[in-house]
């Protein structure tokens, strides 16, 4: 690279020949350039409240009364995992219903970032200290889920959905 640099530095340098003037500048039409600039821009406007309508209407979305509720707390280590209707606490396993029910989950940190990242159930989010994060899933639209999970918990902080009862086998 640097010695195409040098190469090109040298090959191109201005010469006691040339004329020191520049040469005739060409003016292009006003109306070409105003339209490759609004046309972009406006593409950009579209995109981005199509793209926080989409996003308003995930984050919203009222919570059923038979909905279960989930709290994540991402520690060093390992995630602890609660479910406040239940009053059940578990450690790495992350246990969700089988029929389509949709389940709400909130991530916390204690103490550094943390990737909370199941690729069964939902794309990654990460868990930042002193930041509640709220996400939500629906069993029906991930079919991968009622196959048993195998090879997930390689790590012991990394969560992993094992099969519950009743889900069909398959």
């Amino acid at each position: 690279m640097t010695g195409f640099a040098v190469y090109t530095i040298v090959r191109y340098r201005r010469r006691p020949t040339n004329s020191p003037s520049e040469p005739p500048q060409i003016y292009g039409s006003d109306r070409i350039e105003l339209a490759w600039t609004v046309v972009p821009f406006l593409i950009v406007v579209v995109l981005f409240l199509v793209t926080a309508r989409y996003i308003w209407g995930i984050e919203r979305r009222p919570q059923p009364p038979d909905a279960v509720e989930v709290t994540i707390v991402g520690n060093q280590w390992w995630w602890e995992i609660r479910y406040p209707k239940l009053g059940v606490v578990t450690a790495n396993e992350l246990h969700v219903p089988a029929q389509p029910t949709p389940t709400f989950i909130t991530l916390e940190s204690v103490d550094v970032i943390h990737s909370f990242w199941v690729p069964q159930l939902a794309g990654k989010m990460d868990v930042i200290p002193n930041k509640i994060n709220h996400v939500w899933i629906q069993t029906d639209a991930f079919r991968d889920l009622r196959r048993p999970v195998r090879g997930v918990l390689r790590h012991p902080a990394r969560p992993h959905a094992p099969r519950g009862r009743g889900a069909s086998e398959g």
